[in-house]
């Protein structure tokens, strides 16, 4: 598919005598050589970048944003596609290359090489400029350092060795893995927003569970994320199992027939419920979510899951065959209506006190709560509001008050339990309430 943002920066780039001393660079040039579509694309300039963007994007009326935390790259916007501009670190292309982390990611193709249709042309490969064997280390399938120097600069590419490794199904080389274990305590000089996004990114592999495995044996993992210290081995264990679960799930499901599945293959769901699986107990996931500066919404999605899953185990030995009405609405309330994600935090749990044999009778209690949600709570909860707040204004003469509020939630609670079907059932219960905490209606 012909780039045609990257065909016009081509030609601008040329015409400012610039093309010599520009290149592409990093994962571009890897899925270049991999036969990959390219979803990103990086420049390296010899130049002002941020001038020249702007310069650019005036001209032929697209956007130029700099980054925020780097003062020489600026991203070039038209339509859906977009480019990274950065400044040439070094005086050459080669030093520039240098400075970065990994081999299959310190390669570069001459822009005067390039054409809008990088993956057709079969002549590309040639020209690409391969200082430190990254070609070698892609056809072998190996993560390779460009040094430990670099990466005691940005301890955060300790995290992206483990990324690109788990990305690519890749492995370290030997040399590698021992810099990321001797550098592993350094990780806490990184910004924790950004440390949340490389285990995002970590989160976001389908089966990364190996690459946390892998992570904790270089001392990586505890490092940043030290709540798990003391408990990694059940941690681990307990990942494994939410992951698994979740990909069964996912797999077999259809969202637009299983409402269950549309809330669970939410990206932020899918985080909060593998970063919960690694926290053992709910102050822990407090601690580690404020540190790494997750959002409310995580935080407090995370901390219900950390909970879910000992209260769920506790309905289940108390009622494996047969749990309570009320006790499963509650959960399914708290879990903001989809009860898929606490079950298999829950299952999880279980699988890694008791081991995979035990879960067996728990999956079929699983069963239980998910086909009550199905066939019993979601037509309930398509019957709310049965009445308003208004209409209940309007029948007993009551100003706007909480006292309103309390009623709707008693009346949603009683429909929910199946115990509340009609509007005039509904104004009943208003009018008890009405009665046991004496409310007058306005003179």
């Amino acid at each position: 598919m012909q780039n045609l943002l990257l065909s016009s920066l081509v030609n601008f780039i040329s015409s400012k005598k610039l093309i010599n001393n520009s290149f592409i660079v990093g994962g571009a040039v890897r899925d270049i050589l991999s036969g990959k579509s390219l979803r990103d694309i990086d420049i390296a300039v010899s130049a002002d970048v941020i001038s020249l963007g702007r310069e650019f994007a005036q001209l032929i009326g697209c956007t130029a944003v700099p980054f925020e935390n780097k003062t020489d790259t600026v991203r070039i916007v038209k339509s859906s596609q977009h480019i990274d501009m950065s400044a040439l670190k070094g005086i050459n292309i080669n030093e520039d290359l240098g400075q970065r982390d990994i081999t299959i990611n310190s390669m570069a193709l001459p822009l005067s090489a390039a054409s809008s249709d990088l993956i057709t042309n079969p002549e590309l490969s040639t020209a690409i400029i391969d200082p430190f064997g990254g070609r070698r280390d892609l056809d072998n399938r190996v993560i390779r350092m460009i040094s430990e120097v670099n990466l005691a600069n940005d301890p955060l590419r300790l995290l992206r060795l483990y990324r690109f490794a788990g990305a690519l199904d890749f492995a370290l080389d030997a040399e590698t893995a021992a810099a990321a274990a001797r550098l592993a305590h350094m990780i806490i000089r990184s910004a924790p927003e950004r440390i949340t996004e490389e285990l995002k990114q970590i989160f976001r592999i389908e089966s990364s569970a190996g690459i946390l495995h892998q992570m904790s044996a270089s001392g990586l993992l505890e490092s940043a994320i030290p709540e798990i210290c003391g408990n990694t081995d059940k941690s681990l264990i307990r990942y494994s199992a939410a992951e698994d679960a979740l990909k069964a799930f996912l797999d077999a499901g259809r969202p637009e027939e299983f409402p269950l599945l549309i809330n669970i293959a939410e990206p932020q769901t899918i985080f909060c419920l593998k970063f919960s699986s690694l926290m053992p107990d709910i102050k822990a996931a407090g601690k580690a979510s404020a540190r790494l500066k997750l959002s409310n919404n995580e935080t407090e999605l995370i901390a219900f899951l950390v909970k879910a899953r000992s209260d769920l185990l506790a309905l289940y030995k108390s009622a494996p065959k047969n749990p309570g009405e009320t006790e499963i609405v509650c959960l399914i309330l708290s879990a903001g209506g989809s009860p898929l994600s606490a079950c298999m935090a829950a299952l999880a749990e279980l699988q890694a006190a008791e081991g995979p044999e035990e879960t067996a009778d728990f999956i079929q209690f699983i069963g239980i709560i998910t086909g009550y949600f199905q066939k019993i709570f979601l037509p309930r909860a398509g019957m709310l509001p049965i009445i308003t707040g208004e209409n209940i204004m309007e029948k007993f003469g009551l100003n706007p008050s909480p006292f309103i509020g309390e009623c709707l939630k008693n009346i949603g609670n009683l429909v929910l339990l199946g115990r509340l079907q009609t509007r005039e059932e509904a104004f009943l219960v208003v009018k008890k309430l009405i009665e046991l905490n004496n409310i007058q209606p306005i003179q």
